[in-house]
């Protein structure tokens, strides 16, 4: 591969110079995305436990909602966007028109008891028996309801800009850098936000919304696409029927066992992470303080900071299939460990700074992997299909997950939980490599059912 090539993708050329630029502008991109997710991610908890929610009421509005609009919205906005023949590209117009209302429903969401307090008061609520916390409830769910369907666009085509607009050489080291960027944003995020989440919740999410507005759409407006130019059979389908675009859906994404056994994998590993709230409350059962974890996390992305860059030129170097295999296998073990030696706030440090940059080095490793395995021209299509898998298997573990630990009153079960299911998702990424070497291993071609 020569150096023209890669300093490619696609039709866009950059210098080194342009290529630096480009990385600034997506990892901008990428602390003002993460930071308005991870407002709702960790706030939202708190709010919802300080109302009298249960563990089940908390996974239908952080897991079941998302992984339903993820279900439905998701697969259509990434068919279209893989057709898309807008002159601003395949991606951005997608995040720029649904950009004021995502901003909309976020900013809302730090203000549910003032909303929620007004309705309380109507005596049409009062009058059939309806509890002032189920009125907060309905109308934290609508809220989030709102934020999440807006987000699914987002969240739909953001991680396809970056395979569009990135020189396929560069994928690991960008994939590192945005990890080390996060990792910085969530350092600052532990040590000096989050620590005021419970008495400053408030002003938290307008301000992250104000950074979102202005900084994603800055990056929109900096980044180039190259013009999506429709093949003979986008041509011929310029207005196909539903059901005609299902099939394609389904044969394509289907057609082979590499991606199949890709879609296992993701079950196993997203029917784990449908309990992700629980790990701020299994910290408060230990007692745990909300600054000691501000520290912890601030600490972690420090940890991270160290581990993920490297891991993306290990992933370009020698990809990252391999690096998923061996960051599995150690995975099976550190939920165990946690398990039992979980203590106190010294065990929870500990076992964490040992636990934590194994499992971000795997996830570089995996969003590379996605990048490496899918095919370009169909990317958004494939992702679309594994983000579905990955919804529904979110919203089957949390719900489960959740209906257990409402019985056994002991976030700790978590932590076995989890563990069984990494397992079945090593298994799932040695079938992969198996079928990646069948297709070619390090001359990989990426296998489409209309190529066939």
């Amino acid at each position: 591969m020569t150096d023209d090539d890669k300093l490619s993708a696609g039709g866009l050329k950059y210098t080194r110079l342009g290529l630096l630029s480009l990385f600034a502008w997506l990892l901008w991109g990428g602390v003002c995305f993460q930071l308005m997710e991870q407002v709702v991610r960790t706030l939202l908890p708190l709010q919802l436990r300080s109302i009298g929610a249960t563990n089940a009421h908390m996974a239908l509005v952080m897991t079941a909602i998302p992984g339903i609009l993820g279900f439905f919205v998701g697969p259509a906005v990434s068919y279209r966007s893989d057709r898309s023949t807008h002159p601003w590209g395949r991606r951005k117009p997608y995040i720029v028109f649904t950009m004021p209302f995502l901003c909309l429903f976020l900013a809302s969401i730090g203000f549910v008891e003032d909303i929620a307090g007004f309705f309380r008061g109507w005596d049409f609520l009062q009058r059939r028996g309806i509890p002032p916390y189920a009125v907060t409830i309905a109308w934290v769910g609508f809220l989030v309801l709102g934020f999440q369907f807006f987000n699914e666009f987002v969240n739909s085509v953001w991680w396809y800009l970056f395979r569009d607009v990135v020189p396929e050489a560069y994928f690991g080291r960008f994939a590192g850098l945005s990890r080390v960027v996060g990792a910085i944003g969530g350092f600052v995020w532990n040590l000096y936000i989050f620590p005021h989440a419970e008495t400053h919740a408030r002003e938290i999410y307008v301000w992250i919304t104000l950074l979102y507005f202005v900084g994603f759409g800055l990056m929109c407006w900096r980044i180039k696409e190259e013009r999506h130019k429709p093949s003979e059979e986008d041509a011929s389908e310029q207005k196909p029927s539903i059901l005609r675009q299902g099939r394609n859906y389904v044969r394509e994404c289907f057609g082979h066992p590499v991606y199949v056994w890709g879609y296992i994998g993701t079950v196993f590993d997203y029917f784990g992470n449908g309990l992700v709230f629980v790990g701020i409350l299994f910290a408060k059962q230990l007692g745990i303080t909300l600054e000691q974890l501000g520290v912890f996390g601030a600490f972690m992305g420090i940890a991270n900071l160290i581990a993920t860059y490297p891991a993306g030129i290990f992933a370009d170097r020698f990809h990252p299939i391999r690096l998923c295999l061996i960051t599995g296998t150690v995975t099976l073990v550190t939920p165990l460990l946690g398990y039992l030696f979980y203590q106190d706030w010294p065990s929870y440090m500990l076992l964490g700074l040992l636990w934590f940059p194994v499992q971000q080095i795997g996830q570089v490793s995996g969003a590379v992997l996605i990048m490496r395995v899918y095919p370009k021209k169909r990317y958004g299509q494939f992702c679309s299909c594994n983000g579905m898998i990955r919804g529904l298997s979110q919203m089957g573990g949390a719900l489960l997950g959740a209906y257990i630990l409402d019985r056994l009153q002991d976030y700790r079960f978590y932590l076995l939980y989890n563990g069984a299911l990494n397992l079945g998702t090593l298994v799932c990424t040695f079938i992969v490599y198996y079928y990646w070497k069948k297709c070619g291993g390090d001359n990989y071609v990426a296998p489409l059912k209309e190529d066939a």
